[in-house]
């Protein structure tokens, strides 16, 4: 298995990362509103709800 390494950014652009328990991936945002953001699960309640930094 190879080993992650996190490299710093200052800004993401257009895109949006999302950040899951096994796998991540970065996409085009789809709107503004979305851009330059991190999105990761949060578990509430039992439930999983999405985060947004």
């Amino acid at each position: 298995m190879s080993e992650s390494v996190w490299i710093e950014v200052k800004h993401l652009g257009k895109h949006m990362l999302c950040i899951n328990y096994t796998s991540c991936f970065s996409a085009v945002a789809p709107n503004c509103h979305m851009e330059n953001k991190i999105y990761f699960p949060r578990l509430h309640t039992g439930e999983i709800l999405p985060m947004v930094y």
